[in-house]
């Protein structure tokens, strides 16, 4: 009886984890990166002409609200499909990242419209006339720029001094090898000065955008 009681108890415990919910999961997010996906295609298409009348119709739709515009929009759908892809990878996913896109839309158009009066449609105009109305025309740049420049920092998920440091590993490198303190001392009647100890990370940079993510700790 007790043997049967633990075979029963080790089948309950296998079967309380769902399998079934994380591939689901994962695959979820792979199908809306790739719907992301497509409808970033259907608007290029759409807008050199190649989206038959529907497309056509959407353009000529999209282009009145949004104006030149418009092609902030597949650019939007394109970071939608990057945020899915690369939750599926393991990374994880927020609704700040989904908001943070429209976030980015919103004030590209504000601020096109801005730099081009009446080019970026309705919604250009609807987002940048109260602005250019309570402030003056530098301000609302600054203002937009901050927002789409943090919108673009939600959406990547990536720290900006990290980007910074992952394409220009060569300059923090070499002024911490500048700054860093050596040590030295004499050595069969010679002086000899040791090389300083640096962070692995600053010489094995993190890719950018929060694909590959890991902690090391120092080396020579």
């Amino acid at each position: 009886m007790a043997r049967k009681r633990k075979h029963r108890n080790d089948d309950d415990d296998s079967s309380s984890y769902d399998w079934g919910s994380v591939f689901a999961r994962d695959s979820i997010r792979a199908v809306w990166g790739i719907f992301c996906l497509a409808v970033t295609i259907f608007l290029i298409l759409a807008a050199f002409g190649f989206g038959g009348m529907l497309g056509d119709a959407l353009y000529a739709l999209l282009s009145r609200f949004a104006g030149v515009g418009y092609a902030l929009l597949p650019v939007s759908f394109g970071i939608g499909a990057f945020i899915f892809f690369r939750a599926v990878t393991g990374n994880s996913i927020s609704g700040w990242q989904i908001g943070s896109t429209i976030v980015f839309l919103l004030s590209s158009l504000g601020l096109l419209n801005v730099m081009l009066p009446g080019k970026g449609g309705i919604v250009g105009e609807l987002i940048s006339k109260p602005l250019l109305t309570g402030l003056d025309t530098p301000a609302t740049v600054t203002f937009l720029l901050a927002f789409t420049g943090a919108a673009l920092v939600i959406a990547f998920d990536v720290h900006p001094v990290s980007l910074i440091m992952s394409i220009f590993p060569a300059v923090f490198v070499g002024s911490f090898e500048r700054d860093a303190p050596r040590q030295g001392g004499y050595r069969g009647g010679a002086y000899f000065q040791t090389a300083p100890h640096r962070p692995r990370h600053v010489c094995d940079s993190n890719l950018p955008f929060g694909f590959h993510r890991r902690r090391i700790g120092n080396s020579v």
